[in-house]
């Protein structure tokens, strides 16, 4: 989105990526969740976050991100219903579904597993999410998001 104030157009492709995330997901929005959208001065997201990215807090439902991890932080919104899975799931998710191309990422898929979420590399993680989602379908992803053992035991067991 360009600098400036939203129009409907930005408005019509937020509510169509949140329509697609629910349609891969298999999940719905339920209720409202609450964004609060910086242009610009990022530092400013340390007030509400944990980084200068943005974030999703899950017991408010609400979003603070800047323009360009807004797609990412909507994933999380929508794919929280689905369990909490490590930051190697979750953040692969997020960066493998957002409204950006993933790119393979400097640091071993497999290095992600016990990682986390600070320290997760989100390029890798997205990456090798959509491989799995790619290769062994959505409903492998689902069942690795709401799978409870650990990161690497729940992607042997499901693949």
């Amino acid at each position: 989105m360009a600098e400036g104030e939203l129009c409907g157009g930005d408005l019509a492709r937020l509510e169509q990526h949140v329509t697609n995330l629910e349609a891969q997901l298999s999940t719905n929005l339920e209720g409202k969740v609450d964004v609060y959208l910086w242009r610009s001065s990022l530092s400013e997201l340390g007030d509400y976050c944990a980084n200068d990215w943005g974030c999703y807090h899950r017991e408010t439902r609400t979003i603070y991100a800047s323009e360009g991890s807004l797609g990412h932080e909507l994933v999380h919104a929508l794919a929280i219903p689905l369990g909490d899975p490590s930051p190697m799931w979750s953040e692969g998710i997020a960066e493998a579904l957002d409204m950006r191309r993933s790119f393979h990422g400097p640091v071993p898929p497999s290095d992600n597993f016990f990682r986390g979420t600070e320290e997760v590399s989100y390029a890798s993680a997205g990456h090798f999410v959509r491989w799995v989602w790619d290769r062994h379908g959505s409903q492998a992803v689902r069942d690795l998001l709401t799978a409870p053992e650990d990161p690497e035991l729940a992607f042997e067991s499901i693949t």
